[in-house]
């Protein structure tokens, strides 16, 4: 939130107004010369705006432009996203300076399906970014034939996809704080293996989670039934 303050110089009574509702005035009318305090909110998106800023008194009037720019929110691990208001997922992964990542949705209930419904290799053989995959399956073959990860590419505004594996190892090594959020917001935690878009050969993909507190990389047949959470970039 940031204040500005203009000096008013009038012999009689005036009025000051905007035509955006994100700017305030400390008055909106007056007598003779007086100080005014502007209020400009935070930008709730990523759009800069102007608001128009109108001094009127008497049969005289002026007028000038106040420009919002839009400033980027910084996220941390387990922060909720895009805020906390109305969250569609918590992070696991984020740039140095904060601005960009990747979340892991918030499920109310275990996604479970398979991999692929037959065997065949189509090059989704990348380790960490499950986007790309999922765009091997799409140039290669077909995403009806690959359950989990069509419900991912059709989840909410169509953004998500099926992590790759080290996504998943990502996710995994974080999620005592990611659980943290995720049963705050009573959701699913992350627990336990789950499908990755990483293919190895012909008939498995590559996964990894914990058992007795160990790290395991495991390799799962592609029509094995298993959970999966869908993820998306921000």
């Amino acid at each position: 939130m940031k204040k500005i303050k203009i000096n008013i110089n009038s012999n009689f009574e005036w009025n000051i107004e905007s035509d955006k509702d994100w700017v305030n005035f400390s008055k909106t009318h007056g007598y003779n010369n007086d100080s005014v305090f502007i209020t400009i909110n935070p930008a709730t998106d990523t759009i800069i705006t102007n608001a128009n800023i109108k001094i009127t008194s008497s049969n005289l009037s002026c007028d000038f432009n106040i420009i919002r720019d839009y400033i980027h929110p910084v996220y941390n691990i387990g922060d909720c996203y895009p805020n906390t208001t109305s969250p569609i997922g918590v992070v696991f992964d984020v740039s140095e300076d904060g601005k960009k990542g990747k979340i892991v949705a918030i499920c109310k209930e275990n996604l479970y399906s398979r991999y692929s419904t037959w065997y065949e290799y189509v090059g989704a053989n990348e380790y960490l970014d499950g986007e790309d995959n999922m765009k091997k399956v799409i140039e290669n073959s077909s995403l009806y034939e690959y359950p989990a990860m069509r419900y991912c590419s059709k989840y909410k505004d169509g953004s998500w996809y099926l992590p790759a594996y080290l996504e998943i190892n990502i996710m995994n090594a974080r999620r005592d704080v990611v659980n943290a959020k995720l049963k705050e917001l009573n959701a699913e935690i992350i627990n336990g293996y789950y499908i990755s878009s990483t293919e190895h050969g012909l008939t498995q993909f590559m996964t990894g989670g914990y058992e007795s507190g160990t790290y395991q990389i495991r390799y799962f047949d592609k029509k094995v039934s298993m959970n999966f959470v869908p993820i998306r970039k921000f």
